[in-house]
Protein backbone atom coordinates (compact mmCIF):
# COMPACT_ATOMS: atom_id res chain seq x y z
CA UNK A 1 0.00 0.00 0.00
CA UNK A 2 1.06 3.53 -1.04
CA UNK A 3 2.34 5.63 2.02
CA UNK A 4 1.46 8.85 3.06
CA UNK A 5 2.54 12.31 4.44
CA UNK A 6 -0.44 13.36 6.41
CA UNK A 7 -1.17 16.98 7.50
CA UNK A 8 -3.70 17.90 10.20
CA UNK A 9 -5.53 14.50 9.70
CA UNK A 10 -6.99 15.79 6.19
CA UNK A 11 -4.40 16.32 3.64
CA UNK A 12 -2.54 13.52 2.06
CA UNK A 13 0.06 13.56 0.02
CA UNK A 14 2.02 10.12 -1.62
CA UNK A 15 5.62 9.86 -0.39
CA UNK A 16 8.41 9.97 -3.20
CA UNK A 17 9.29 6.12 -3.09
CA UNK A 18 5.55 5.29 -3.32
CA UNK A 19 5.09 7.24 -6.74
CA UNK A 20 6.01 4.89 -9.31
CA UNK A 21 5.82 7.19 -12.81
CA UNK A 22 7.68 9.18 -15.18
CA UNK A 23 5.57 11.62 -15.68
CA UNK A 24 6.81 14.35 -12.95
CA UNK A 25 3.33 16.65 -13.62
CA UNK A 26 1.26 13.82 -12.00
CA UNK A 27 -0.04 15.17 -8.15
CA UNK A 28 1.28 13.67 -5.78
CA UNK A 29 -2.22 13.30 -3.32
CA UNK A 30 -4.80 10.75 -2.88
CA UNK A 31 -6.87 10.15 -5.53
CA UNK A 32 -10.73 10.15 -4.74
CA UNK A 33 -11.94 6.89 -3.03
CA UNK A 34 -8.38 5.29 -2.70
CA UNK A 35 -6.29 4.49 0.24
CA UNK A 36 -2.69 5.18 1.48
CA UNK A 37 -1.13 4.46 4.73
CA UNK A 38 0.61 6.87 7.46
CA UNK A 39 3.53 4.60 8.59
CA UNK A 40 4.09 6.93 11.80
CA UNK A 41 0.78 6.27 13.47
CA UNK A 42 -0.48 2.73 11.69
CA UNK A 43 -3.21 4.97 10.35
CA UNK A 44 -5.52 4.07 6.63
CA UNK A 45 -6.73 7.17 4.96
CA UNK A 46 -9.25 7.56 2.14
CA UNK A 47 -9.24 10.15 -0.73
CA UNK A 48 -12.29 12.46 -0.34
CA UNK A 49 -11.55 14.78 -3.89
CA UNK A 50 -9.18 14.87 -6.27
CA UNK A 51 -5.21 13.95 -6.42
CA UNK A 52 -4.88 17.72 -7.05
CA UNK A 53 -5.99 18.64 -3.83
CA UNK A 54 -5.53 15.85 -1.64
CA UNK A 55 -8.03 16.05 0.62
CA UNK A 56 -8.43 12.92 2.93
CA UNK A 57 -9.89 11.38 6.27
CA UNK A 58 -9.11 8.71 8.31
CA UNK A 59 -10.68 5.36 7.22
CA UNK A 60 -9.25 3.06 9.43
CA UNK A 61 -7.26 2.68 13.06
CA UNK A 62 -8.46 5.35 14.56
CA UNK A 63 -11.30 3.10 16.73
CA UNK A 64 -10.56 1.33 19.64
CA UNK A 65 -12.95 -1.64 18.68
CA UNK A 66 -11.98 -4.41 15.88
CA UNK A 67 -12.06 -3.48 12.65
CA UNK A 68 -11.36 -6.37 10.96
CA UNK A 69 -9.24 -7.90 8.40
CA UNK A 70 -8.76 -5.42 5.13
CA UNK A 71 -8.49 -6.26 2.04
CA UNK A 72 -6.92 -3.78 -0.96
CA UNK A 73 -6.02 -4.30 -4.00
CA UNK A 74 -2.85 -2.55 -4.78
CA UNK A 75 -2.46 -3.83 -8.67
CA UNK A 76 -2.27 -0.68 -10.01
CA UNK A 77 0.73 1.87 -9.66
CA UNK A 78 -0.29 4.40 -7.03
CA UNK A 79 -4.37 3.51 -6.89
CA UNK A 80 -4.92 1.27 -4.04
CA UNK A 81 -9.13 0.29 -3.51
CA UNK A 82 -10.92 -1.94 -0.95
CA UNK A 83 -11.95 -5.14 -2.12
CA UNK A 84 -14.51 -7.13 -0.74
CA UNK A 85 -14.11 -10.72 -1.63
CA UNK A 86 -17.76 -12.28 -1.04
CA UNK A 87 -19.11 -9.82 -3.98
CA UNK A 88 -16.04 -8.75 -5.69
CA UNK A 89 -14.52 -10.25 -9.31
CA UNK A 90 -10.67 -10.30 -9.87
CA UNK A 91 -9.22 -7.38 -11.17
CA UNK A 92 -6.40 -8.59 -13.28
CA UNK A 93 -5.03 -11.80 -14.63
CA UNK A 94 -2.29 -11.09 -12.16
CA UNK A 95 -3.65 -9.34 -9.33
CA UNK A 96 -1.55 -7.97 -6.14
CA UNK A 97 -3.73 -8.16 -2.96
CA UNK A 98 -2.29 -7.05 1.39
CA UNK A 99 -4.30 -7.73 3.92
CA UNK A 100 -4.22 -5.18 7.32
CA UNK A 101 -5.69 -6.34 10.22
CA UNK A 102 -6.78 -3.07 11.90
CA UNK A 103 -8.17 -3.14 15.42
CA UNK A 104 -7.67 -1.00 18.40
CA UNK A 105 -6.26 2.16 16.80
CA UNK A 106 -4.28 0.34 14.28
CA UNK A 107 -3.88 -0.95 11.24
CA UNK A 108 -0.79 -3.52 10.69
CA UNK A 109 0.19 -5.32 7.76
CA UNK A 110 -0.80 -8.73 7.84
CA UNK A 111 -0.95 -12.49 6.02
CA UNK A 112 -3.18 -15.21 5.26
CA UNK A 113 -5.65 -16.65 2.48
CA UNK A 114 -8.76 -15.03 0.84
CA UNK A 115 -11.30 -16.93 -1.19
CA UNK A 116 -13.19 -14.79 -4.03
CA UNK A 117 -16.57 -16.45 -4.15
CA UNK A 118 -17.64 -15.23 -7.71
CA UNK A 119 -14.58 -16.28 -9.23
CA UNK A 120 -14.36 -19.29 -6.58
CA UNK A 121 -10.52 -18.98 -6.88
CA UNK A 122 -8.20 -18.80 -3.69
CA UNK A 123 -5.16 -16.45 -3.22
CA UNK A 124 -2.14 -17.06 -0.22
CA UNK A 125 -1.20 -13.28 0.63
CA UNK A 126 2.28 -12.64 2.89
CA UNK A 127 5.21 -10.68 2.88
CA UNK A 128 6.43 -11.90 -0.57
CA UNK A 129 2.72 -10.79 -2.50
CA UNK A 130 -0.51 -12.73 -3.37
CA UNK A 131 -0.05 -15.81 -5.20
CA UNK A 132 -3.31 -17.99 -6.52
CA UNK A 133 -3.21 -21.15 -4.78
CA UNK A 134 -4.90 -24.30 -4.26
CA UNK A 135 -7.23 -25.55 -1.32
CA UNK A 136 -6.13 -28.79 0.36
CA UNK A 137 -8.52 -31.38 0.47
CA UNK A 138 -7.16 -33.20 4.04
CA UNK A 139 -7.58 -31.84 7.57
CA UNK A 140 -4.88 -33.28 9.37
CA UNK A 141 -1.61 -32.24 11.97
CA UNK A 142 0.16 -31.38 8.57
CA UNK A 143 -2.74 -28.65 6.80
CA UNK A 144 -3.36 -26.92 10.43
CA UNK A 145 -4.68 -23.79 9.72
CA UNK A 146 -4.84 -24.13 6.13
CA UNK A 147 -7.88 -23.50 3.75
CA UNK A 148 -9.91 -25.39 1.75
CA UNK A 149 -13.27 -24.71 -0.61
CA UNK A 150 -15.82 -27.16 -1.74
CA UNK A 151 -17.51 -27.97 -4.77
CA UNK A 152 -20.78 -25.85 -2.63
CA UNK A 153 -18.17 -22.53 -2.58
CA UNK A 154 -18.22 -23.10 1.36
CA UNK A 155 -14.75 -21.44 2.53
CA UNK A 156 -13.55 -23.45 5.58
CA UNK A 157 -10.38 -23.82 8.02
CA UNK A 158 -8.75 -27.00 9.06
CA UNK A 159 -8.61 -26.76 13.43
CA UNK A 160 -7.32 -28.95 16.29
CA UNK A 161 -11.17 -29.91 16.91
CA UNK A 162 -10.50 -32.09 20.23
CA UNK A 163 -7.44 -33.95 22.06
CA UNK A 164 -8.24 -37.77 23.79
CA UNK A 165 -6.09 -39.39 26.13
CA UNK A 166 -6.24 -43.72 26.61
CA UNK A 167 -5.70 -45.31 29.21
CA UNK A 168 -1.76 -45.09 29.15
CA UNK A 169 -1.83 -41.40 28.78
CA UNK A 170 -1.41 -41.12 25.15
CA UNK A 171 -3.25 -38.52 23.48
CA UNK A 172 -4.84 -38.62 19.33
CA UNK A 173 -6.21 -35.63 18.27
CA UNK A 174 -9.34 -35.20 16.12
CA UNK A 175 -8.99 -32.17 13.43
CA UNK A 176 -11.60 -30.92 11.39
CA UNK A 177 -12.77 -28.07 8.64
CA UNK A 178 -14.80 -25.17 10.37
CA UNK A 179 -16.30 -22.80 8.77
CA UNK A 180 -14.87 -19.40 7.91
CA UNK A 181 -17.30 -16.34 9.37
CA UNK A 182 -17.59 -13.44 10.52
CA UNK A 183 -14.82 -12.85 13.65
CA UNK A 184 -14.31 -15.65 14.32
CA UNK A 185 -10.98 -16.42 16.62
CA UNK A 186 -9.06 -19.61 16.39
CA UNK A 187 -5.96 -20.41 18.55
CA UNK A 188 -3.05 -22.59 16.34
CA UNK A 189 -0.70 -24.04 18.54
CA UNK A 190 2.57 -25.68 16.25
CA UNK A 191 3.37 -28.06 19.06
CA UNK A 192 -0.28 -29.62 19.96
CA UNK A 193 0.71 -33.43 19.97
CA UNK A 194 4.29 -32.57 19.88
CA UNK A 195 6.33 -33.54 23.19
CA UNK A 196 9.57 -31.96 22.05
CA UNK A 197 8.50 -28.58 21.22
CA UNK A 198 10.02 -28.54 17.90
CA UNK A 199 7.21 -28.35 15.06
CA UNK A 200 6.20 -26.29 13.10
CA UNK A 201 2.83 -25.47 11.13
CA UNK A 202 2.97 -23.09 7.87
CA UNK A 203 0.48 -20.85 7.55
CA UNK A 204 0.29 -18.83 4.35
CA UNK A 205 3.34 -19.77 3.10
CA UNK A 206 5.49 -18.80 6.02
CA UNK A 207 6.93 -20.96 9.12
CA UNK A 208 6.36 -20.53 12.49
CA UNK A 209 6.50 -23.07 15.79
CA UNK A 210 4.44 -20.80 18.45
CA UNK A 211 0.95 -20.07 19.28
CA UNK A 212 -0.59 -17.52 16.95
CA UNK A 213 -4.80 -16.32 17.21
CA UNK A 214 -5.92 -16.32 13.88
CA UNK A 215 -9.13 -14.40 12.97
CA UNK A 216 -11.52 -14.91 10.52
CA UNK A 217 -14.50 -13.03 8.43
CA UNK A 218 -16.30 -13.66 5.55
CA UNK A 219 -13.61 -15.19 2.81
CA UNK A 220 -10.92 -13.87 5.06
CA UNK A 221 -8.55 -16.08 7.27
CA UNK A 222 -5.51 -14.38 8.66
CA UNK A 223 -3.06 -13.83 11.50
CA UNK A 224 -4.67 -11.19 14.08
CA UNK A 225 -1.56 -9.13 14.83
CA UNK A 226 -2.58 -7.23 17.11
CA UNK A 227 -3.62 -10.08 19.14
CA UNK A 228 -0.63 -12.04 18.91
CA UNK A 229 1.59 -9.26 20.06
CA UNK A 230 0.79 -10.30 23.37
CA UNK A 231 0.80 -14.23 23.35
Amino acid sequence: MPDCIVTNHSQCSLTEYSIISDDNSLPNGLELNKYCIDNDDNTIYKGTTSAASGACEIAYGNSNRDEGILVFDITKSNVTTIVNPSNTTISSDSPTYVLFDCSYEDCLPTYGYIHFADDNKLFLCNSFGSTEVESVTDCNSSTLGQVKYDDANDFQICILDSGTVDGDGNISYTYSFKPVGNYGHYLIDANAGDATGTSKVTFAGEEYSSKRIIKTQTNVVAFSMKSNLKI
